[in-house]
């Protein structure tokens, strides 16, 4: 895990090295080549794209690190928590579930018809399947248990994205005997019936379970 302060420091190295070579560039002994020159200054390109590219991902991450980012996250957390425990002992059924994981693994269904807003709501919800489909099996389960789509359709992307992370950490390692067969059985219903990403789902918790 990497820490504001180990970050801190690690650039707080590399900014008091950067500060040192300008005075070095006017020593009276030096006398670079033409290649080393030429290296030089595309190191110092470099070295301006470098500090770009942090600059860039220091503001693109800035907006989730609000304090109210991981609050509301763990709101949802804490409400998820009961589902989580049920689910941990096989207590898992009922058309929540099975109406989550068609989402999870079919998407929303789009149409010519949609206007711009519908249409952007369902791209909005396929990007965060596919984000949720590339989980574990077993983060894959505990987030259908215990987080409807009503929520994580609706929440901002930096408490999707925060809720993804917790998720990961909170994956029912070794399904229940009673939850793995709940998925089974819904693989055979509509709408996951035929769906190639839900039967590999259902075969990596299989592999889990044997392990």
């Amino acid at each position: 895990m990497v820490g504001g302060n180990e970050l801190i420091s690690g650039m707080g190295l590399v900014v008091a090295g950067i500060e040192v070579i300008p005075a070095k560039f006017h020593h009276p002994e030096l006398r670079p080549s033409y290649e080393e020159a030429t290296r030089l200054n595309q190191l110092a390109s470099q070295i301006l794209e470098c500090a770009k590219a942090v600059q860039d991902a220091l503001t693109e991450c800035a907006a989730a690190w609000a304090p109210d980012v991981p609050k509301k996250a763990d709101e949802h957390m804490s409400i998820a928590r009961l589902a989580l425990q049920t689910a941990a002992r096989g207590e898992v059924r009922g058309l929540g579930l099975k109406k989550n994981l068609g989402i999870i693994f079919k998407g929303p269904q789009g149409s010519t018809l949609d206007s711009p807003q519908p249409k952007t709501r369902k791209t909005r919800r396929a990007e965060r399947c596919k984000a949720l489909r590339s989980m574990a099996p077993g983060a894959i389960l505990a987030w259908a248990v215990s987080l409807p789509c009503s929520l994580w359709e609706d929440v901002g992307q930096h408490i999707f994205n925060n809720l993804l992370k917790q998720m990961a950490d909170k994956a029912l390692s070794g399904l229940p005997a009673n939850a793995l067969d709940t998925i089974r059985s819904l693989g055979q219903e509509e709408p996951l019936e035929g769906v190639v990403e839900y039967k590999n789902f259902v075969q990596g918790a299989s592999n889990r379970q044997a392990m």
